[in-house]
């Protein structure tokens, strides 16, 4: 039992994943909730490769995974992405996710948690203080894909490059800068 609980935490160390991508310089960032649960994260997480992909990502200077780096996250990004029309390949080094819970997760019913988690605090902070600004000012764009009011946005909203489920205008705005630069 207790190994269980204890193999269970340590997966969700090293799987902690919120952000994916170059989020500190990326042309476009991507909101959501929080990372879902493949099941083959835990395996992967358990491997050296996993742990290296996951310590990479962390610095927030690497691209979005390649098909061998973390086979279910790219799988899961190329559909989200492609919804933009844009390659994958493409946007491998200029956009980047963000998520308001860092622990991956098949469902999420404790939405009330997440305005206790440090992490998820600190996560919003940052959103809030310098990426929403940045978007504002068309520096970046922001795309707000999943959960609008827990990142402290309304829905259809869109102020500069902050986008809020407004597709037509979003679409353009991330071909532009995916293409750009």
């Amino acid at each position: 039992m207790c190994l269980n609980v204890a193999s269970t935490i340590l997966t969700a160390i090293v799987c902690w994943e919120a952000y994916t991508g170059r989020l500190r310089t990326a042309a476009v960032v991507l909101l959501f909730l929080f990372p879902g649960l493949d099941s083959n994260d835990t395996t992967h997480c358990g491997t050296q490769q996993g742990r290296h992909y996951y310590a990479s990502q962390r610095t927030g200077e690497c691209d979005l995974p390649d098909e061998k780096e973390h086979h279910a996250a790219y799988k899961w990004l190329t559909k989200i992405i492609g919804q933009f029309d844009i390659e994958y390949e493409q946007a491998r080094s200029t956009v980047a996710t963000l998520n308001i819970g860092a622990y991956k997760s098949k469902t999420f019913d404790d939405w009330h948690m997440l305005a206790a988690l440090p992490s998820s605090r600190v996560g919003l902070d940052w959103a809030q203080s310098v990426l929403f600004p940045q978007a504002e000012a068309g520096e970046r764009v922001v795309v707000c894909l999943r959960s609008p009011k827990y990142w402290g946005l309304k829905s259809g909203k869109s102020v500069g490059s902050l986008f809020v489920r407004n597709v037509a205008a979003m679409r353009l705005c991330i071909m532009a800068r995916c293409v750009s630069v």
